[in-house]
């Protein structure tokens, strides 16, 4: 998975499948919008299709929303998902951004981006069920920026995010420890 910039100036989610040698390719897909859609993580899940997460912006306005698609292994849409989902906020100037995504159960899947305000990021973590309907939305931030990068699933089924968080000058890593259902 990766984001090709067209000639337009727009960008698209290219998927190129690769033999075992990692030559040549054996497949290959385009996923489109109206705005830019940059593609961040890929991740096959138990059922054999590809789940993609990444951003997707409003080429009206500017502002950029969680982009989760489901493939088939394929590279067809189905038996993926009819239409990609989009997760956004009512504020007119706030973003998101989805970095990465995991399975947390055959019936839910974990997202962790960045929630974006004029000055101010946070963390954010959605779940949503196995059909990408949100379930929940949970923000972590302070003051300055905390960017929610990767996450990982524990073996009692809790997450850990991976990120950034700086004030001011400073800027280090954030490591935030929840159980499944994201709390601290």
């Amino acid at each position: 998975c990766g984001t090709e910039v067209l000639l337009n100036g727009n960008s698209e989610i290219s998927i190129i499948q690769v033999d075992k040698s990692g030559l040549g390719g054996i497949n290959q897909d385009y996923l489109k919008a109206s705005g830019n859609l940059i593609g961040n993580s890929l991740l096959e899940v138990s059922d054999g299709n590809i789940l993609i997460c990444g951003t997707v912006e409003n080429p009206q306005t500017g502002i950029t929303d969680i982009y989760l698609n489901k493939l088939s292994a394929s590279l067809g849409t189905v038996p993926g998902w009819e239409n990609p989902k989009r997760f956004t906020v009512t504020e007119d100037v706030v973003s998101l951004s989805g970095n990465s995504v995991r399975m947390v159960s055959d019936n839910s899947y974990a997202i962790i981006g960045t929630r974006t305000e004029t000055g101010n990021d946070d963390i954010i973590l959605l779940h949503s069920d196995a059909a990408g309907n949100e379930v929940s939305r949970i923000v972590f931030g302070d003051e300055g920026f905390q960017q929610g990068l990767s996450l990982e699933v524990t073996g009692d089924g809790g997450l850990i995010l991976v990120g950034n968080n700086g004030s001011e000058d400073n800027s280090m890593m954030a490591l935030v420890r929840t159980d499944a259902a994201g709390k601290l």
